[in-house]
């Protein structure tokens, strides 16, 4: 990480036809895509400017708090 100038919110560009994407029998997290490339073969872009944006989102996961009775589950009406 040091050596590229990767840190914490960075975006990763990957040059193109330098990376493989793994298939599922080889991935290793839960995520949905996991690709290998050199490491001299992306590149690190500090969140300022243009590239302090979010991806869009395509999953969204939210943790629902609820109260109720000790033992019963009451679930949180989000319409």
């Amino acid at each position: 990480m040091a050596d590229t100038g990767v840190v914490g919110c960075n975006w990763i560009e990957l040059k193109p036809q330098k990376y493989r994407i793994r298939s599922e029998k080889d991935m290793t997290s839960s995520a949905q895509i996991e690709v290998d490339v050199v490491w001299n073969d992306f590149t690190s872009h500090a969140p300022d400017g243009e590239w302090q944006k979010i991806a869009p989102l395509r999953i969204l996961s939210f943790d629902i708090e609820c109260a109720g009775r000790k033992g019963i589950f009451t679930a949180l009406d989000l319409r």
